[in-house]
């Protein structure tokens, strides 16, 4: 995997460290009664105003929970919210509005004009008051008090015009933490071009308070959308942020040419970009290489390549990602130009469901270093890959907790705090281990841009393509001592496919989903069914053929099929594989050993980057057909399979007695449990229930 280099002489200590293992821990209660408390607002909102908009009533609970935390920084005791038998209502009323008025003029930077006033009913004013009179925002952690924000942006925004969708604080927070963890880089100009509400610069000053650095930090956000630079604007405030400016451009945004002030200025960006629509302002897109002589462009490549430009040489950017900007055919010139003007340090791969309810897309962060002379960090060894199979969250955006039985507490189920360890581990480390950090990340070194394959492939920077199982399976076969050959060759394909259903509807068929094919195994429990209850297409397969499943290929769902069986039919997901025999009648490979080459390391590693799809991530056939497999002597393949099956007859043996100790144990407590209830129903320990 090559060496890892530290270049930068100051490593994080410990301390700085002490809180990645738990950084995502949360109290399921606190999270309830903050969406509790949300949804009893927005009820009231929408009782007492039936004809305003959801934008309308987001803009007016903003601003009363604007004056709840004021009132608590400011009043100490004798809150406004406070219910009082001294105060009148219409009282509490006029001050919470008077009071609101204050809060403007001490910060009417903050506040455009639309924005300065409250706009709704009297009843709805007092009722809002009384709801959060019962809360205390100042004695909640300042995580919290983000995720009561963001919990009510969730529940009034989807994406809009500009594709604004708001990011998870478990992704927002360990994006923080890994530019952190580089030589304590939280400092100096730290931007988000596309800040939405401000979540990261928000956690990014709440991490700079903790470590006391918040002189060395600027804080800068830039949004499209007014509505939202004027909510980021008052989150930080509320907040207590420091040294802060959050400004809204007009026309394209970052995008447009008014950004271009700032290029070369900045130190850290922190951002997730709308990378979901297209910009087509032709002025702007003319000064983007990327942009040029184009009528359109997504805008999420567009800010890659602004970004870039935006930071100092040496400057380190973190951004989320579509993963067809690492992979995609029609972004070849987005990864060349990423190569030619960065370092691609860190690539994590995301969970699909990362950014629902508000978008369904397979994204990534990349972690880059913009070139300089002397780069102060620069991996130039390798890249950092990893993939997050959970970031706790569900899908409903909702948080996803998991029970620690060491801790004896809920935490939020992620596996970005073990990456955020393995970085750590892989940064102090001299020489890169795979067994050390293989089951969570790894390290690929990314060719130089000029290597032909690299530039045939397209400058692939996604994490399958840069595999470890890929490169291993490149390796082995070149150092194989047999002759090479595609699965083309030694094996004919059966595309006969039939609906039961039509065909077979009066007959019991041998039937084998995917279901029914173990996974890593290679064995097999197929069905009797009747047809008719089979309405899609499946394909034939007879005795001794083998069946390779090309969705999920990870799972090595590869089987050969009993020679017992004379007919039967499969999902249509499985490629049907009939291995041949030569003009002498000997089998070019045996059936048994194709299939356990099938489901090996060598075969997967040469699949791993060629699949595609989400939520049903499958292999093309073709691919599956381009399979190099090793081809030994017959009699060799004879003396290695009788090896293996050996080996087999132990396993077997082994199963079968776990199976019957599971099958006694099961007798065990189910006898004790009898003993006990007779006992309590009869007082003494009594078989069956006769006298």
């Amino acid at each position: 995997m090559g060496k890892l280099v530290r270049i930068s002489p100051d490593l994080p200590s410990d301390d700085k460290l002490q809180d990645i293992d738990n950084f995502h821990r949360a109290n399921e209660t606190s999270f309830g009664q903050i969406r509790s408390l949300i949804k009893i607002l927005h009820k009231t909102m929408r009782d007492n105003e039936g004809n305003s908009s959801l934008i309308e009533r987001f803009d007016e609970l903003t601003k009363i929970i604007y004056c709840k935390a004021y009132d608590e920084r400011d009043h100490k005791s004798n809150f406004i919210f406070d219910k009082s038998k001294s105060k009148q209502d219409y009282d509490r009323i006029n001050e919470i509005r008077q009071y609101f008025k204050e809060l403007v003029n001490r910060r009417t930077e903050l506040f455009p004009i639309k924005f300065r006033e409250i706009n709704i009913s009297d009843e709805t004013v007092l009722q809002l008051m009384d709801i959060l009179a019962g809360y205390r925002i100042s004695e909640t952690s300042e995580d919290l008090k983000g995720v009561l924000f963001e919990e009510l942006i969730k529940n009034t925004f989807d994406k809009g015009d500009n594709q604004q969708f708001f990011t998870p604080r478990p992704i927002v927070e360990f994006m923080v933490h890994m530019i952190q963890l580089i030589g304590d880089n939280l400092q100096g100009i730290i931007c988000d071009p596309a800040c939405g509400t401000g979540g990261f610069l928000l956690y990014v000053d709440k991490y700079i308070k903790e470590k006391g650095i918040g002189s060395q930090v600027q804080l800068l956000g830039f949004e499209i959308d007014e509505r939202l630079a004027w909510v980021a604007g008052i989150n930080l405030d509320m907040h207590n942020a420091v040294n802060y400016k959050v400004k809204c451009l007009n026309g394209g945004g970052s995008l447009g040419k008014e950004m271009r002030n700032n290029v070369n200025s900045i130190d850290v960006i922190i951002t997730n970009p709308p990378f979901g629509s297209d910009f087509t302002d032709q002025e702007s897109l003319s000064y983007f290489e990327l942009g040029r002589n184009r009528l359109s462009r997504r805008r999420g490549i567009l800010f890659i390549e602004r970004c870039l430009e935006l930071l100092k040489p040496g400057g380190l950017l973190a951004i989320i990602i579509d993963d067809g900007v690492l992979n995609g055919p029609s972004n070849i010139d987005v990864r060349r130009l990423i190569c030619q003007k960065s370092i691609p340090f860190a690539i994590i791969s995301l969970p699909a469901t990362a950014f629902m309810p508000y978008a369904s897309v397979k994204a990534s962060i990349l972690f880059l270093e913009k070139y300089n002379e002397h780069n102060f960090f620069g991996l130039k060894e390798g890249t950092f890959f990893a993939s997050a199979e959970t970031v706790g969250k569900k899908p409903s955006g909702d948080p996803l907790f998991k029970y620690n039985k060491s801790s004896k507490r809920l935490e939020l189920d992620s596996d970005l705090p073990q990456i955020l360890t393995t970085w750590k581990n892989i940064m102090e480390d001299t020489f890169f281990s795979e067994e050390k950090y293989g089951s969570i990340g790894f390290i690929s070194k990314i060719t130089n841009i000029k290597d032909k394959l690299f530039t045939k492939d397209g400058y692939r920077l996604d994490l399958a393509y840069h595999h470890p199982a890929r490169h291993e399976a490149m390796r082995a076969l070149k150092k194989s001592p047999y002759p090479i050959n595609k699965l083309n060759e030694i094996c004919d394909v059966s595309n006969e496919l039939v609906i039961p259903s039509r065909d077979f509807a009066e007959e019991d068929i041998t039937y084998l989903g995917l279901a029914n094919i173990d996974s890593y195994m290679g064995t097999c429990n197929p069905l009797i069914i009747n047809g008719s209850s089979l309405k899609s297409a499946v394909r034939r397969f007879k005795g001794g053929d083998i069946l390779f499943a090309r969705m999920r290929p990870e799972l090595r769902k590869v089987c050969l099929v009993p020679e017992n069986i004379e007919e039967g039919f499969a999902s249509s997901e499985c490629i049907v594989l009939t291995p041949r025999k030569s003009l002498a009648g000997e089998w070019l490979v045996l059936p048994k050993l194709l299939s356990i080459l099938l489901r090996s390391d060598v075969a997967y590693g040469q699949l791993v980057h060629m699949v595609t799809g989400i939520g049903r991530p499958r292999i093309n056939r073709q691919v599956i057909l381009n399979i190099k497999i090793p081809v030994p002597p017959i009699n060799e393949q004879n003396n290695l399979l009788e090896l293996y099956e050996e080996s087999e007859k132990i396993s077997n043996s082994l199963i079968s007695k776990s199976e019957r100790a599971l099958e006694k144990s099961r007798e065990v407590i189910g006898g004790a449990h009898k003993l006990l209830v007779n006992k309590v129903l009869f007082g003494h320990f009594h078989y069956g229930i006769k006298d």
